[in-house]
């Protein structure tokens, strides 16, 4: 005699998988409410750019520079706030993989790695997100130090690794001078909108 128990159970499962297949594919318009960075509107006299299908806002004191081919398969813009005693206090960098050698996973933890190491970071634990229209998504926030030898500042920084449906990676990191009216790196990244599929 078959129990009904295997039946029962495989139910159970397949709405369970059916739930996180949901969520998986980005349901929701904003991301999780309870995740590090969700996504948000520009404020008012931001300036929008869009590179390759990818939306950003920055603040419109930031001076955008020139896209760069960085390498063969990376193009690179940074945004900056005009220097004051030589440094920056604010900016982003977006960079625009077409053929990325990690996933997003991997390519977060290699970027937190780097911060830990060389701009004192202390421990950082990318944290998975949901994105909409992103196959997936990690990001991390941390403080770091940064400037000229002997007036170095402590910096809020954020970043978030994309993987793009089409095989395409974006990697986002802005950063803040803490004590000055700079953008909260959060808020620009939350501008971020993907291309569609």
């Amino acid at each position: 005699m078959t129990s009904r128990f295997p039946s029962a159970l495989r139910t159970t499962i397949l709405a369970v998988v059916t739930l996180l297949a949901l969520t998986a594919c980005g349901g929701s318009d904003s991301g999780a409410a309870d995740q590090g960075l969700t996504k948000v509107a520009a404020q008012a006299g931001w300036t929008t750019t869009k590179l390759d299908g990818i939306t950003i806002s920055a603040p419109h004191e930031w001076t955008k520079g020139k896209t760069t081919q960085a390498t063969p398969t990376m193009k690179s813009t940074v945004w900056r706030a005009a220097a004051v005693a030589g440094t920056a206090p604010g900016g982003m960098e977006v960079r625009v993989i077409s053929k990325p050698q990690q996933n997003a996973k991997k390519a977060a933890l290699a970027l937190s790695i780097s911060a830990s190491a060389s701009l004192n970071a202390g421990k950082i634990d990318p944290e998975k997100i949901v994105w909409p229209r992103a196959k997936s998504a990690y990001f991390y926030a941390t403080v770091i130090t940064a400037g000229p030898t002997g007036k170095e500042s402590k910096f809020s920084s954020a970043t978030v690794v994309f993987d793009l449906p089409d095989g395409r990676q974006i990697q986002v990191t802005s950063l803040a001078r803490q004590g000055t009216k700079q953008a909260e790196p959060t808020t620009v990244l939350g501008t971020i909108r993907l291309p569609a599929n």
